[in-house]
């Protein structure tokens, strides 16, 4: 069966389409457990051992400049 060049577009088209809806869960589901880990990972550390230090700083920083990068991808995506 020979596919016409219209049919092989609108085929690419429509994998691109669902390559970016499993990128997007993807993203959502990692920057999730990011957020918990980090939340954990700094309840544990200034409620149960009361020794917090330069480490969690720097993951807080890291995580906020994360979440930087990812507003600038949306706003370049959706402006």
């Amino acid at each position: 069966m020979v596919d016409t060049f219209e049919d092989m577009a609108n085929t690419n088209v429509q994998e691109l389409i669902l390559l970016g809806r499993i990128i997007w869960i993807l993203l959502l589901t990692l920057l999730t457990l990011s957020y918990l880990t980090v939340g954990l990972r700094l309840w544990v550390r200034y409620r149960i051992t009361k020794s917090p230090g330069w480490d969690d700083a720097a993951m807080v920083v890291t995580l906020v400049c994360v979440l930087q990068v990812l507003d600038w991808v949306l706003l370049i995506e959706f402006a």
